[in-house]
This record gives structure tokens, sequence and C-alpha cells, in this order.
């Protein structure tokens, strides 16, 4: 493939976007749009659609560095895929490790969560009047300050309020009204010290720069990867958003309205709060937010408090691993906070004080364990744990269900090396006659040799897929020689 480079070239400013350059490249060279040199793209890959303003292939990257005689790690640092690392934490540990094979491209369904889309391109006036571009900073959903002129972003046009396209960016003007949007007033924020700190560190983070040290070590933020900080902090930003200003999560609510650069500016400040001073910043968080709001429109009732912040980001957004350090913070406030002891926030014991209480969530147990929440339940059914029935309330979700941290720690200790065949027949709850069958038409496995009958074991891991098979909860695996997987460490 080689493809004939653009007559008028021209160089990338500092921190300019991709989209940015082709926009001006394309005006250089008096091409009727962008589409055109997206054309030429698809014809010289012979692919049916490609995004030359987000390159998902290294072969786009190649067909771009032709046109425009720029280096490839240039382009791809001006890219949507600059942010791989912090979208896909669990895969990227290095922010370049995608830049040979571009394996670990931005997918579609993600970019939201972390990019504006064309219809959210927001400016700085000031930074326009210096040179007129695209900064791939203000493509960040997150960043809504200028650091150089210390001012908010505009989100629309100061006239007419029209959305922009990052093509009138740079032309600096609307075509809507002709107005000059270098000429647009400032909005100072000269006087938020924090703000302007807190968005620094953000970006700091997003665009993998340095950030002060000093300032960073005086807030006690979790020793945590910045991609997994950041993965919290926009979590923080969602259900604060939704308590505050009662914009609804979800793509369809990004579609038709979405917060202005002030609201999100706030937003992002509240929700670094949380971080600072680890766990106590989380814990005011928990004790503060609100259990519902009122729909200003349909004057219907919307329940948040605790049981949303589980739902919508301890299961969903924080269930990997890397998010442990939260889940064990939640756990932590959910023990104190039974014990309804008072100031709780200004008199914290250590965390390991936590569990001399004697009791823990469930949701502590079943990952301790290795197991899902219905799999505690059924423990808790079958005798193996015992509830806190005392400082349990009947109508609080069962996340906040405590069971004997001794039972946990035994059944954790005794089910290393596989199940009794009574126990086994006390989980299922059937005659312990029927466990030999099971094991003979392979619906158990066993954990030793079948010849050691007074010691057999069985596999703990093919017992709960069983019983989700026969609740029709899940799928058993279809592997028979499944090995046994340790239980996760306390």
């Amino acid at each position: 493939m080689t493809l004939r480079p653009f007559l008028n070239r021209t160089s990338l400013y500092p921190g300019e976007s991709l989209q940015s350059l082709l926009t001006r490249l394309v005006k250089l060279n008096v091409y009727p749009s962008l589409r055109t040199v997206q054309d030429i793209v698809q014809v010289a890959l012979e692919k049916p659609y490609v995004s030359i303003e987000r390159p998902r292939d290294i072969d786009v990257l190649q067909a771009l560095f032709e046109l425009t005689g720029i280096d490839k790690e240039q382009l791809f640092l001006a890219s949507a895929n600059r942010f791989v690392a912090i979208a896909r934490p669990e895969q990227f540990a290095d922010p370049f490790e995608v830049k040979t094979s571009m394996t670990g491209v931005m997918d579609r369904w993600r970019i939201g969560d972390y990019l504006r889309n064309d219809s959210q391109v927001v400016f700085c006036p000031d930074c326009l009047k210096e040179e007129p571009y695209h900064r791939l900073d203000w493509s960040l959903f997150a960043s809504v300050a200028c650091l150089t002129h210390r001012c908010l972003l505009h989100d629309r046009c100061p006239e007419c309020k029209k959305k922009l396209s990052i093509a009138e960016v740079v032309g600096a003007q609307c075509s809507s009204c002709r107005s000059n949007l270098a000429a647009a007033p400032t909005i100072d924020l000269e006087e938020d010290d924090f703000g302007l700190s807190v968005q620094n560190i953000i970006r700091s983070w997003l665009m993998h720069q340095p950030a002060d040290p000093k300032f960073i070590s005086s807030l006690d933020l979790p020793n945590e990867p910045e991609a997994i900080l950041f993965q919290v902090l926009s979590g923080l930003y969602r259900v604060l958003k939704q308590a505050k200003y009662q914009f609804r999560d979800g793509w369809h609510s990004r579609m038709i309205v979405s917060p202005t650069p002030r609201q999100t500016y706030d937003l992002f400040t509240m929700a670094f709060k949380v971080l600072m001073h680890w766990p106590f910043g989380w814990f005011d968080f928990l004790d503060n937010y609100p259990k519902y709001y009122i729909d200003k429109r349909s004057q219907r009732r919307h329940n948040l408090g605790l049981n949303y912040i589980y739902r919508s980001l301890l299961e969903q957004r924080w269930k990997s691993e890397q998010f442990e350090f939260v889940r064990a913070a939640f756990d932590h406030y959910l023990i104190l906070r039974h014990e309804e002891l008072p100031g709780f926030t200004k008199h914290l014991p250590g965390y390991n004080d936590s569990f001399r209480i004697g009791f823990v969530t469930m949701d502590w147990a079943a990952r301790t364990l290795g197991v899902s929440s219905k799999i505690i339940m059924t423990l808790v059914n079958a005798g193996f744990l015992r509830l806190d029935e005392q400082n349990y309330p009947g109508r609080n979700p069962w996340f906040m269900r405590r069971v004997s941290l001794e039972d946990v720690i035994n059944l954790h200790e005794q089910w290393q090396s596989g199940c009794l065949p009574s126990e086994v027949a006390q989980i299922l709850n059937v005659p312990e006659v029927i466990i030999d069958d099971l094991v003979r038409h392979g619906y158990i496995l066993t954990a030793n040799d079948m010849s050691e009958k007074s010691s057999l074991r069985i596999d703990r891991d093919s017992v709960f897929e069983f019983l989700a098979e026969a609740r029709g909860t899940g799928r058993r695996s279809k592997s028979q020689n499944k090995s046994i997987s340790k239980l996760p460490d306390l």
C-alpha cells in the first residue's frame, strides 16, 4: 500500500488532537470534507469502513503517516488511543503497550465514558486567540477547565448557544451566527485553587504527565495505580451527577442532555474529595449520600442510597479484583455502621480492628470463599454460616447482612482440599447416598482418588456449578478435568 502524500502538509501543534490536524489538512488541500480523506484511506486499505479520527487499526495509522508525513507515534498520541490504559486498566499497565499492534484500541462502547462525542465539543477562547486548533485534552469528559488561562471551557457558541463541532473550533467561528469564538468572554476560575488542582491531577492521570508529587502526597489518596483511581473517580462522578443534578445514568441520557462544564467541574471536585484521606472521605460520602431524589418533571421518587451505590458501582463498574480496596472499605463502613458508633468518621479504629466485631458482610464472605452471593445464602440455609440476626434489620438489602467471621475462616480452611460427601449432601439438601450417584455420572467431580473411600473429597467448584445449573442460574464447565481452584487468602 502506497498513498500519494498531501500536496500541502502541516505539522501537529502542541497538544493538538488528530481530528483537529485532519480538519486543518482538509482545508489546506481544498478537499470538500473529512469524508474525502476517509474514502481515500478506505479504498487504499480495501476495507468497507475505517475511522481516521479514532484509528482502530495499525494500517490506518500507516496510511495517515503516508498522507501526512507525520510519525505514527505522534499520530497515535494525538488520537483517542492514548487513553487506552485508562479505559482498560485490567489489560494495559502502560499506555504505550498498544502502539505497535493497536490491539487494545478504544472500543466504541467505551468511548462515551471518557471522551466527548461530536456534539459535546468544548474550547477555551484565550487558547484560540493564541492559535486556533482543537486540543486533545478538550476531548476528555473530565477536562472542563483550561489550566493555562485558569478559566472554564465553553461548550457552545456564546452568542447563539449552538453546540459546536471541531471544525468550527479549528476555524474559531460559529457556522450559525458567524461569531468569533476567540472573542468569547472567559469564565474565570482564578480564585479556585483547589478545583484547578483537581483538574491538573485528573489531566496528569489521563495524559500521563507529571503532577506535583508534594501536593498529591498531602491528599492521602489510595495507594493504587492512577488508572484505577480515575475509574473510581469516574464512578463517583456518575452517582453524584444523579444525586445532585438528577442526570440519569446510561448511554441514552448522554444523547439527550449532559451536565454543563460548570456542573462537571463541581462534580469532579466533589468526587475527588471522596478519595482524599482514604478511607475517611469515602466513609463521609457513604454517610451523606442521599437515599432518594424527586424527579422535578414527573415528581416520581428515585431511590439512591447505599443500595444504589452498591448495585451501580461495586457490582458493575468496580467488580474486578483491582477495586478490592474500595470493596474492603465499603465492608468496613457497613460493619462499623451496624454498630451505630457516634461520630464514627472521626474515631475510626484500624482496618484490622474492624473484624473484632465477629461478623463480616455477606459480600466479603462471598469474595473470600470465591463463590457467588447466592451460594452464601445456600451455605447460611444449610447451617454452615451463622447470620448476625441481632443486628440485621430485615428490610435492608442482602449485602448489608452479616455472617460469622469464624465460620467463614473455618470453611476457607476446611475446603482447601475439597468437601466431605456429608457436607455436599447438606448443601444440596439430599441424602448422602445420592452423592455417589452424582459423582458416578459426572455431575460433580472428586478432589482425590475414588479408591480412598474413607477420605473421599468432592471438588467444591463442581458442587456449586451443579447447584447453579439445577437452579437454572448458571452453566456447568465443559471440562471434566477441571483443576481445584484455591480460595483467596484472607
